[in-house]
């Protein structure tokens, strides 16, 4: 669901709903293209299976990809954004590469000890909320983590520098 604000058609829509009243508004002729889901592998051998959802942002067209999970703010959320006039099968050729490049990568250790994860050296995930405890939670290779889970997890480093870098779901983290 999309929630638009402008005061003459605002509320709460599905993307179909939302594409039709931003391509009128806009004065463009949108024809979205249906993608298929897709399984992929990740570098611990789980299959996530994507889900794309084509949607228009004021600055042209966002190919949405995730897992479409119930549980907590678990699993994968990747995007791409494109011009209104961009080829849609080309850009989700271009994002499933990014979704790609970043299931190969592992940004967590099992601690088979007390069954734990640890941080690798360099991590990359999101933020996101916990919409069942109404708190946030930081999401890791896939895995929902509490900030006090995160804290713990960061406190292995201690004594350590670090950068913190925030960057667009539109973008690639490299």
């Amino acid at each position: 669901m999309i929630h638009l604000v402008d005061p003459e058609v605002g509320g709460t829509y599905c993307a179909d709903c939302h594409n039709r009243i931003v391509s009128e508004y806009l004065g463009y002729d949108f024809e979205k293209i249906e993608f298929k889901p897709l399984k992929i592998k990740d570098a611990y051998g789980k299959k996530h299976t994507f889900h794309f959802e084509t949607v228009l942002v004021p600055s042209g067209m966002a190919i949405e990809a995730d897992e479409r999970l119930k549980v907590d703010n678990e699993g994968y959320e990747f995007s791409i954004l494109g011009d209104f006039d961009c080829d849609q099968g080309l850009l989700q050729l271009m994002l499933i590469q990014r979704i790609r490049r970043a299931l190969k990568q592992k940004h967590l250790e099992k601690n088979e000890i007390n069954k734990s994860y640890n941080l690798a050296h360099i991590v990359r995930g999101r933020i996101g909320h916990d919409h069942a405890s109404d708190g946030q939670s930081i999401v890791i290779d896939g895995k929902s983590f509490s900030l006090d889970e995160l804290g713990r997890m960061l406190m292995t480093y201690e004594g350590f520098q670090f950068r913190l870098e925030f960057i667009d779901s539109s973008d690639e983290v490299k």
